[in-house]
């Protein structure tokens, strides 16, 4: 049974207590059936991660500190499909605020639902985004809706992974970026990248980006070519954690894909 406890009548607690007891063999039949097909997901995940259906720098990435698999929304998509979930329409809530600078901002809280195919609601994922810290200076160039639905659009993105991710109970295959901000850092921050100890030496000593050339990568923000998330995720499914752990010689690399994710963004062929 799925409905919590407090939730049951009498019988259903009876009936759930003697599942627990006697075991899955004697479990009702519709409840045999879900636990059937949830193995036959579970299984069906599993296969699509072993046999590269799912692959690791397109559909989730690997995080270089814990090793744990991070999801992203390609292969949430992909494990949509696997569990032919049907996407509910989204809640979203804005609230206007203002920041930690005393700035205006408007804060998002989404709400993404997933359904198995009878319709029945089976898992939802919840993510938060803000305007915070550049609503003001991006609306004296008249563009505040830009900033504030590319917002939208990846708080969407987010709350829609962690649905998938919830639904098809594959924590323990994925883990999700969300559950990981202290890897993200502020490209204003002075923090320095973590030390592998596993790394080459020569790469240890390999130069990072210089503050001109993070500041131009950045110009794509202060531009509003894309969204401070949007330039985010870029430098971590690149990655890197942050614009200061980008290694020189990669400066360009990354200035290139810079520019084709502002393009796409901007509907302007790449």
């Amino acid at each position: 049974m799925n409905k919590p406890v407090e939730d049951m009548t009498e019988k259903e607690k009876v009936t759930e207590a003697t599942r627990l007891m006697l075991g899955d063999n004697h479990m009702l039949p519709e409840d045999q059936a879900h636990l059937t097909e949830m193995k036959s997901l579970y299984n069906k995940i599993k296969a699509a991660i072993e046999d590269g259906m799912l692959k690791e720098g397109t559909h989730y990435g690997k995080l270089k500190s814990s090793g744990k698999n991070s999801l992203w929304q390609p292969g949430a998509e992909v494990i949509r499909k696997i569990c032919e979930f049907r996407v509910l329409p989204s809640d979203v809530t804005p609230t206007r605020g203002t920041d930690h600078a005393g700035d205006p901002c408007i804060d998002f809280l989404v709400v993404s639902r997933v359904a198995n195919r009878q319709g029945e609601l089976v898992g939802e994922g919840m993510a938060f985004g803000s305007t915070s810290g550049d609503m003001e200076k991006r609306k004296s160039r008249g563009n505040p809706a830009n900033i504030a639905h590319n917002v939208i659009m990846m708080t969407k993105k987010r709350a829609f992974v962690a649905a998938v991710r919830n639904a098809a109970a594959v924590s323990e295959f994925f883990t999700q970026d969300d559950d990981l901000e202290e890897y993200f850092t502020d490209e204003k921050k002075e923090t320095k990248p973590k030390e592998n100890k596993y790394a080459p030496k020569k790469k240890e000593k390999e130069p990072m980006i210089s503050d001109d050339q993070a500041n131009e990568l950045f110009a794509y923000v202060r531009e509003d070519r894309m969204a401070k998330e949007d330039a985010t995720d870029l430098l971590f499914e690149l990655g890197y954690s942050s614009s200061k752990a980008v290694p020189a010689s990669e400066f360009e690399k990354v200035k290139k894909a810079f520019e084709t994710k502002a393009k796409q963004i901007e509907g302007i062929p790449a």
